[in-house]
């Protein structure tokens, strides 16, 4: 789902149908968005596999402290799907719909996991990567 999101569609084929063509390059990319956004707990946790989102626990993410304890606990987690998230802005030409989608889950999940976002964003090669490439796409 998440790569309806991410990437771009299939070129359009002679002689296809373009009503399918118009539901996979916009209507299902923005069905899986408002999938993402409507902050389902097992959907969202899959970003950073946090069980406390599946029991209805949330911890206090309100303040964010780039100590020690924040570099292992994204360690301890597995930001891999956040990382395969980030890998969309290395496209320097961003299609400007699926850059709209991915803006709209990224604040989801700053929204509901800003430590592990930006312990991720600030002290991987991934994540300053992705931040790099998040100021070189800032006119989309």
């Amino acid at each position: 789902m998440l790569a309806y999101i991410l990437e771009e569609p299939p070129k359009a084929i002679e002689g296809a149908d373009p009503q399918q063509q118009h539901t996979r390059g916009h209507t299902i990319p923005f069905v899986s968005s408002e999938v993402f956004s409507s902050e389902i707990p097992k959907v969202i946790s899959q970003f950073f596999f946090d069980t406390s989102l599946l029991t209805g626990t949330q911890k206090d993410d309100t303040s964010v402290n780039f100590d020690e304890t924040d570099s292992d606990e994204i360690s301890q987690s597995n930001p891999e799907l956040f990382a395969v998230m980030m890998h969309f802005l290395r496209n320097p030409n961003l299609n400007p719909v699926l850059a709209g989608y991915f803006e709209k889950l990224f604040i989801v999940i700053v929204g509901i996991y800003p430590r592990q976002t930006f312990s991720f964003m600030y002290t991987t090669n991934d994540g300053i990567e992705a931040l790099t490439n998040m100021v070189a796409n800032l006119d989309n």
